[in-house]
């Protein structure tokens, strides 16, 4: 498994995942070898799913573009999303190098005055 794909533990659900295992450890419930597996598969699914197309991907207009690369690091706060991509290109088109994407959650409704 790439190192890259294990930085989905530091996500709130692989810490989660994590403080949970180490507990079920502690209270003998679970191997560390059955732990480890678990955390192996986890890193594979979260891999897995973020790799799908989303629906609004899959119907985004002719202006978009699909970048693909090696994701360096992520991060979310307040529904702003930072990501940093390395070996980053558009698919069917130019090699990008590295490219930082900042998206925003649309509001899901507005503030009463």
């Amino acid at each position: 498994m790439s190192e890259s794909h294990r930085m989905y533990r530091a996500s709130t659900l692989g810490l989660t995942l994590g403080n949970t295992l180490l507990s079920l450890i502690d209270e003998n419930k679970l191997t560390k070898k059955e732990a480890a597996a678990i955390l192996e598969e986890f890193d594979d699914c979260i891999k897995n799913k973020v790799s799908e197309p989303t629906p609004a991907a899959t119907a985004a207009s002719a202006e978009a573009a699909t970048i693909e690369g090696d994701l360096d690091y992520y991060n979310c706060f307040d529904g702003t999303y930072y990501l940093r991509v390395k070996n980053a290109r558009v698919v069917d088109g130019a090699d990008l190098g590295s490219v930082v994407i900042v998206a925003e959650e649309q509001q899901k409704r507005q503030k009463k005055r």
